[in-house]
């Protein structure tokens, strides 16, 4: 998590899926954090599991939890601080990431276009991906390879979740071509 002037909080995991450690860190602001090395992590699913990891950063203190363990000492920094972004690096082929979820930034990044247009509707044998002012999302040409080499073309409607990158596929508005 980053301030305007890249200031922030970090959370770095080191290590593999059975042991490893974290290394939980104020950048240029706060106090506190914890290195955990060379040891099952708390709260961590081993083996190919998803684990849950949640930062929370209220009235000056920023803590760090897996799977609802807390993960060591919190970093402690001035209550007003405002947090602009949050950054992701070294994500490698091996991790993934299923779900990202952050509330209460000062200023969140939304799909919501910023002049109000009316939407664009896509023309017989156009494959163009319409959002609409609604949130809906228009995709007219999905390709899904099916069985024996077939590829399968849908139209679809996903619908965007309030202040969020995240949409929900409309089960009641797929069509096959």
């Amino acid at each position: 998590m980053l301030t305007a002037d890249n200031k922030g909080i970090s959370l770095a995991f080191k290590g593999d899926k059975w042991q490893g450690g974290y290394h939980f860190s104020p950048n240029g602001m706060g106090n506190g954090g914890d290195d955990y090395c060379c040891d099952h992590l708390p709260g961590w699913n081993g083996s190919y599991n998803f684990n849950e990891v949640k930062i929370t950063v209220q009235q000056g203190i920023a803590n760090v939890y897996t799977n609802g363990t807390v993960m060591g000492d919190p970093i402690t920094f001035e209550a007003g601080q405002v947090f602009e972004r949050v950054a992701f690096e070294g994500i490698t082929a091996n991790d993934r990431i299923a779900d990202v979820k952050v509330r209460g930034m000062q200023t969140m990044g939304s799909c919501t276009p910023t002049t109000v247009t009316p939407p664009t509707t896509s023309t017989s044998g156009d494959c163009t991906a319409d959002y609409n002012l609604d949130g809906s999302f228009h995709i007219p040409c999905v390709r899904v390879p099916g069985a024996f080499g077939k590829i399968d073309v849908y139209d679809i409607w996903m619908q965007q979740q309030l202040q969020s990158f995240t949409f929900d596929l409309d089960f009641n508005r797929i069509t096959l071509k």
